[in-house]
């Protein structure tokens, strides 16, 4: 009996303790399918969870059939990830950043800056320009010359700055934008730039500027001013880079006062005559030399014959006394 009873414990306690350990079954989580795959659900991510980045493995590709010995096996770059509003990472893709040729400042730039040249071209207006060079200028005058840019809309007021009596006007279309540089040059000029502002500008909403120069003729006859206008885009840096360039050689006759003409001639008399009377003084002074070695030369030719017609006294004596004298000749 009582090995009965411990028996019947034994068995209870080992049932009580097999129901303890086995794990009760879940219920199945709905399967979603998607083509011909099953896709199993995420499992919900719990509130204050913070979810650490992934960090793709890189896979190097197969080694193709043809490629040479120095193939290397590179990983392919992955795009950046950012973490979306619900916790998960997200790849976005990289905004290209290549170098590539860009024509409209005909130059190779990174892709971004292109762009922007592209931009800064777009906003160029139809404008022109206006120049006032005189006809004539004197020698050693200086004159005071205006360039004036503005948009072709507004004609008039861009004429209306340089426009002076007298003078012609040198005008031509050409595009306007926010940069733009001016300069004058000639090599039989003194050339002068007036005002604080140098020959690079910032042009504003209105897209006008006027620039002078103090121009000073050094030399007479037909002469030769270049003027040379540049629309420009401006790069990163404040580098500029040329959109477009207008050069307008101007042809001035250059002349010399009356004043200045009689002061000319008067010097030109009197450089005359110095190099007459320094001809004057060097033909005096050949004369000179000249009659010196006349001079000479006759003062040697006398010394000549006078020592051919001298004869030495000791044969003049012995001549006479070898000589009979006429008594003795007669005696005989």
């Amino acid at each position: 009996m009582r090995l009965r009873l411990i028996l019947s414990l034994a068995l209870f306690a080992g049932s009580s303790c097999a129901r303890l350990s086995r794990p009760e079954l879940q219920p199945a989580s709905p399967v979603t399918a998607i083509g011909s795959e099953e896709v199993l659900p995420s499992p919900p991510v719990e509130m204050g969870e913070v979810l650490e980045p992934m960090v793709p493995t890189p896979v190097p590709p197969r080694r193709p059939a043809e490629a040479g010995p120095n193939w290397s096996a590179r990983a392919p770059a992955s795009a950046p990830r950012t973490r979306s509003q619900s916790g998960r990472l997200a790849a976005v893709a990289a905004p290209g950043d290549g170098v590539v040729a860009c024509d409209v400042v005909n130059d190779d730039v990174p892709e971004a800056e292109c762009r922007d040249y592209e931009r800064q071209k777009a906003r160029l207006a139809p404008g022109l320009m206006s120049f006032d060079p005189p006809t004539t200028m004197l020698v050693g005058m200086s004159y005071e010359l205006t360039l004036s840019v503005g948009l072709a809309a507004n004609a008039e007021a861009v004429r209306a700055v340089v426009r002076q009596e007298g003078r012609r006007l040198e005008e031509r279309a050409i595009p306007v934008g926010k940069y733009m540089t001016a300069s004058l040059s000639g090599g039989a000029f003194q050339i002068e730039s007036t005002g604080q502002e140098g020959p690079a500008r910032t042009l504003g909403a209105d897209r006008s500027d006027v620039w002078q120069w103090r121009v000073t003729p050094l030399a007479k006859g037909k002469q030769r001013l270049l003027l040379t206008v540049s629309v420009e885009a401006m790069g990163p840096g404040g580098a500029r880079s040329r959109f477009a360039l207008v050069t307008r050689p101007i042809e001035i006759a250059v002349e010399v006062s009356p004043a200045d003409a009689q002061k000319a001639k008067a010097d030109d008399r009197e450089k005359r005559l110095k190099q007459g009377t320094s001809m004057l003084n060097l033909l005096r002074d050949w004369l000179m030399a000249l009659a010196a070695v006349i001079a000479a030369a006759g003062g040697v030719w006398l010394g000549i014959r006078r020592f051919g017609r001298e004869k030495p006294a000791g044969e003049t004596k012995g001549a006479s006394a070898s000589a009979p004298s006429p008594s003795s000749a007669r005696g005989a």
